[in-house]
């Protein structure tokens, strides 16, 4: 259903921006699953921490460094054979202008992995030492602080593998283009600048345009400045509904359609959180699963009382409240199951949904977890 939704609204708008979020992970790795297998092709981005185990490795090619280095690669590529049909017209060799370039960018690489490097083993030594003070200070303070150095930490080790694999990458282009080019690969930044020089002779204009292309090819999709570019031209956003929260450079931007699933899982605070971002809304879930876990809110009646809460309405998720407010119009019950084999469905339809289930294929697999989901739309129809 998700897929169809998806896939739809993009054929009758190409430019429409889609925002696919869920309180679990592994929801948001299905949908991108069958995404995939539909054969579109759709730009996605996933918004998750690189390392992270919850991710599965069918959405790994999604996450956003993935994808900012795909874009980098391309816009590199574009770049270079533009500036090598530049060399062609004035008459000068094309594989000295190419190898001039890949030395440039492996020079700026590999001075930013430097950089890098510095900085990380003065992060680590900012936490070190901020273990050390953690008994003399209060305890909100140094959550955050060292919750800001360990975010700092983990920003820079994805940068240093991101360059990393670049670095090896124009290392294997460079080989490519001069094989004879293995052994001065190791030389250092001021010899190997000195090389790409004695490559280009005289030609010094030639030699300012590659510096200033190389400039410019070590910021692209390196800092953070791009990100917000890489997610409005990407279709599809996908991300947990508080993992959105994390990527601070895009929070203003807009989106089409929100499409929530598992939306009955989340609470009302963690479903607000996509949907402030999205001009339409559908929520998929099933009220007849595990409602959201809110212990401290369901616990303290003081908590209550300052938001004038009450423990029912405290305990119950934004599609809960939905399913009771909203009008017939902006209900659709979806009553095609594709999970469990018949006894099993027959029995959770008869005993939970009032028999309202149709079975359309056998899977060998048996889930118990019911496939029979209610979707709201609380802005209307989707046009």
């Amino acid at each position: 259903m998700k897929t169809s939704v998806i896939v739809e609204t993009l054929q009758r708008n190409a430019k429409a921006r889609i925002l696919l979020a869920s309180q679990t992970h592994i929801a948001i790795d299905n949908a991108l699953e069958r995404l995939s297998e539909h054969g579109a092709d759709i730009p996605i981005v996933r918004i998750a921490r690189e390392q992270s185990s919850a991710v599965s490795e069918s959405s790994m090619p999604f996450l956003l460094n993935h994808q900012m280095w795909v874009w980098r690669k391309e816009v590199i590529e574009r770049s270079t054979a533009g500036l090598e049909k530049w060399a062609s017209k004035q008459g000068l060799d094309s594989k000295d202008i190419r190898i001039g370039t890949l030395i440039r960018q492996l020079l700026a690489v590999r001075e930013r992995i430097e950089r890098s490097r510095k900085r990380t083993e003065e992060e680590d030594g900012r936490r070190k030492e901020l273990n050390k003070q953690k008994t003399n200070m209060p305890n909100q303070q140094f959550d955050i602080e060292y919750e800001s150095v360990s975010k700092e930490l983990q920003e820079l080790r994805d940068q240093l593998d991101s360059d990393k694999k670049q670095l090896n990458s124009l290392k294997d282009q460079i080989k490519t283009v001069r094989p004879d080019a293995a052994e001065l690969l190791d030389l250092s930044v001021s010899e190997l600048g000195e090389w790409a020089g004695v490559l280009l002779g005289e030609k010094q204009h030639v030699e300012r345009l590659l510096r200033l292309q190389s400039e410019w090819v070590d910021r692209f999709g390196v800092v953070r400045d791009f990100v917000r570019p890489l997610i409005e031209r990407s279709a599809v956003v996908a991300a947990t509904c508080v993992g959105l929260a994390t990527i601070g450079e895009a929070k203003d931007v807009e989106y089409d359609l929100c499409i929530i699933d598992e939306a009955s899982k989340a609470t009302a605070m963690e479903s607000c959180v996509p949907m402030a971002r999205a001009k339409r809304w559908i929520l998929v879930g099933d009220s007849r699963q595990l409602p959201p876990f809110q212990e401290e809110v369901l616990s303290r009646q003081d908590l209550r009382e300052q938001y004038d809460l009450q423990a029912a309405d405290a305990g119950q998720s934004m599609f809960e409240r939905f399913r009771r407010l909203l009008p017939d119009s902006n209900r659709v019950m979806l009553t095609m199951q594709y999970r469990m084999v018949e006894p099993i469905g027959r029995l959770i339809s008869d005993c939970f949904y009032d028999g309202r289930y149709e079975r359309k294929r056998r899977l060998a697999s048996i889930l118990l977890t019911p496939k029979i989901d209610q979707i709201f739309c609380p802005a209307g129809p989707i046009r």
